[in-house]
């Protein structure tokens, strides 16, 4: 079985079982605080993902490191040592991650641009985005890339809208090639 499959079904475990107990939100910042420590500390993922460590000792660490968060998070995770599958936590993490956002109506995009855009400029992104997702909110993650040279892309759900001086370029070619 694939890694996102099952991070997806444990995750979905997770996020319906914090449905039914009304633990969402706390639930819901636990997985970010992890999710926070996985992106920052290459030793906490190969912690995880270490086959020389033992399953006691992950179990012992991962009690610790998990004791102050809620017990559906602590007891998914746990789970997850005990079934070897302690490596698959990141995935995890970022799928349930995935699931509140579609529960909540919210949608993760992200703005390529050369230089910093303004305030004025996201919010108008933002309500383009809005209009064309249907979503209720929008989280917005501004990348400077000076490759770009001119223009902009915007992915959100799939999507890419390449706005950049070299998708015009890329596409004109394109024409020409037809014609």
């Amino acid at each position: 079985m694939s890694e996102i499959r099952i991070a997806s079904r444990y995750a979905k475990s997770l996020f319906d079982s914090a449905l039914a107990q009304s633990a969402l939100e706390a639930v819901v910042a636990d997985v970010q605080n992890l999710n926070q420590i996985v992106a920052e500390s290459r030793d906490f993922v190969l912690f995880l993902s270490s086959p020389l460590l033992k399953q006691d000792i992950k179990k012992t660490a991962l009690g610790k490191i998990l004791g102050g968060m809620n017990v559906l998070t602590r007891d998914l995770i746990l789970l997850m040592n005990s079934k070897k599958r302690e490596m698959y936590v990141p995935s995890m993490l970022q799928a349930f991650l995935t699931l509140y956002n579609k529960h909540q109506g919210i949608t993760q995009a992200i703005v390529t641009s050369a230089v910093a855009l303004t305030p004025a400029s996201l919010s108008q992104i933002e309500s383009y985005i809005l209009t064309q997702s249907g979503a209720n909110q929008v989280q917005l993650s501004q990348v400077v890339n000076p490759a770009v040279v001119g223009g902009l892309t915007i992915e959100f759900e799939g999507r890419i809208l390449d706005k950049t001086v070299a998708g015009h370029i890329r596409t004109l070619k394109k024409e020409l090639q037809l014609a």
